[in-house]
Order: C-alpha cells, then structure tokens, then sequence
C-alpha cells in the first residue's frame, strides 16, 4: 500500500523565505533551516491555479542525502525520491521545519481550490482533487459523520473513479466505493466535477 494510515494535519501549506514567479507562472519558494546539525531546505511550487507541493531536501556538501515530497501540502510527506531516509524519520525533520516557519512567520496557509462537498445517507462526503501535472492528479475522499468528525479517508490514486488505499480511518471499502460513486456523480451532474483522459477530478474554483 503506497499510503500508511495517519492522522492529517487539516491545513494546506506554502512556506516561503525568497519568492520567484511572474503572473503566469508557477511560484517557487524555499525555506532553509538547521535541525541536529543538518541543514535542510523545504521547497515550495505552487501553480497559478492553486496547486501545489512541497519537497523536503538535505545535502551533505554537494551530494544529496535523501529529498521527499508532500504531494498535497498538508504537513506530511508523502513518499520518498531519492535516498534511503525512513518516511518517519523525514516526517520528524518536515514537522520541526514547518514550527520553525511558523516562529519565523515563514508560513502561510492555502486553501483547496479543487473540493467538492456533499451530504446523503446521514454522511458529509468531500472529494479534494490535488496534483498538477495530468499523470500525477489523484482524489481524496472523506467520509464525515452529521457533526463533521472524520471517519475515514480513502484515496483515489489514479483519479480513476476507483478507491485504491486507506489514509485514515477504518470503513469498508466497498461501502466507501458505493459513497464515492454517489458523490462523483452528483458532482458531475453538478457540473463541479469533469471527466476526461480516463480521469475524474474535481473543477478548480477562484481563491
């Protein structure tokens, strides 16, 4: 399984010390800081649209020691590139970077430009589609209680309309796939989700 189960952060982030972009383009941020004597630098693209990644790299001298990517900018990485750095051990070092943006008001918050919200069958179901190059897009899909406490977070990786990890929570998949298809049909009879090139993901909105 691509994904392990864990508890998610519920804020996108952008963390930036030097800055570069032009209008149409994407914009490329980089945060440096030390942790345990290692210096690291997160680095932020962010496209015009609204999407985005974060990537987490540590060097010794010219030679890269591991790089990681948090594919959806909610506070943890996702998987690793390059390196044989453990997923935790990179999660630790990305958590103490990001409350170091923070102390150094380094930090900004971005909301989901790409979400589709719908209610049924006693549920609130949310649909995030992240990703902005055509072969990486895939679906986030949450089910939620009548108060708004998550139950579980499945995750479409090919944004194929097919439910294919668990990231949170404990729920059937083939009663998560029966809600998945509800709400990816109504979103497309809503007009806020669109398929096309075998995939189905949900329609930016403007910030």
């Amino acid at each position: 399984m691509r994904y392990t189960t864990q508890l998610l952060l519920t804020i996108s982030l952008l963390l930036f010390a030097a800055c570069s972009s032009t209008k149409n383009t994407a914009v490329k941020t980089v945060f440096p800081f030390t942790y345990q004597n290692g210096d690291y630098t997160i680095t932020s693209i962010v496209m015009p649209e609204g999407d985005g990644v974060n990537m987490l790299a540590y060097y010794e001298g010219d030679n890269l020691v591991f790089r990681a990517r948090d594919n959806d900018m909610d506070g943890l990485m996702d998987y690793v590139i390059n390196g044989e750095a453990s997923i935790a051990e990179i999660n630790e070092i990305y958590q103490y970077g990001i409350r170091e943006a923070i102390r150094l008001d380094k930090f900004k918050t971005l909301k989901s430009l790409r979400k589709y919200e719908f209610a049924a069958n006693g549920n609130r179901f949310t649909i995030h589609t992240y990703g902005f190059l055509n072969d990486e897009v895939y679906n986030e899909f949450t089910i939620a209680d009548t108060t708004g406490i998550t139950l579980a977070i499945w995750l479409d990786i090919q944004a194929n309309g097919e439910l294919t990890d668990i990231k949170f929570g404990e729920f059937p998949w083939d009663q998560a796939q029966k809600f998945y298809t509800l709400v990816l049909n109504s979103g497309l009879q809503a007009d806020r989700i669109t398929a096309a090139n075998d995939k189905m993901v949900v329609k930016r909105t403007k910030p």
